[in-house]
């Protein structure tokens, strides 16, 4: 099982290739129910933390609202799918990726309007790090958007299951207005700067 986690953490080798593939197709919904509730203002720079496959990155390119996107993750194998998902927008530089971690961000500091973390804050290795480290790179007036599955966020951070607790982190690390959204299934933050 701790095989498996490792996985969904960061992927490689050959399995590794196969779910980037499959996170494409199964996080389709949560990843457009997100998008549906976010807005972004044209020419807005926008990163995304853990990107998998690229799916959510190609949604953002195909809103043409000339958006710059940056997108990090710590898998090797993800990025390469996410090249090959997104090949005429990289090739523009629309969309650039990196290869690294939420805790150890290399961008510099107020540089993004918003950004994304689709089904990854799960997996992060220190999460108020993390999210310490989003806040640094978010512009004044910027914008956290989170969102998980239910079910995910009570297996690998049960202490965060209720919103509450949750919203006490943000709002701990300087978030200064949280929104939360909820469906049977998924959970949405809008953590504003």
């Amino acid at each position: 099982m701790s095989y498996l986690i490792g996985q969904a953490e960061c992927p490689h080798g050959v399995l590794g290739r196969f779910i980037t593939l499959i996170w494409t197709v199964y996080f389709k919904k949560l990843s457009l129910w997100t998008l549906s509730h976010t807005v972004l203002e044209d020419h807005s720079k926008v990163l995304e933390i853990g990107y998998g496959g690229g799916a959510t990155i190609k949604r953002l390119v195909a809103y043409q609202k000339k958006l710059k996107i940056y997108g990090i993750d710590p898998s090797y194998n993800a990025y390469q799918r996410t090249l090959k998902n997104n090949k005429k927008a990289i090739k523009s530089k629309e969309v650039k990726l990196s290869i690294g971690k939420v805790e150890d961000l290399t961008y510099e500091t107020m540089s993004f309007d918003t950004v994304f973390a689709i089904q990854t804050h799960i997996f992060w290795s220190n999460l108020s790090q993390g999210i310490s480290e989003i806040y640094r790179v978010i512009r004044d007036g910027g914008q956290l958007i989170i969102s998980c599955e239910i079910s995910k966020i009570a297996y690998h951070q049960g202490q965060y299951a209720d919103p509450s607790i949750f919203i006490e982190l943000l709002e701990t690390i300087g978030f200064k207005k949280v929104t939360v959204l909820k469906t049977p299934m998924w959970v949405y933050y809008c953590a504003l700067k």
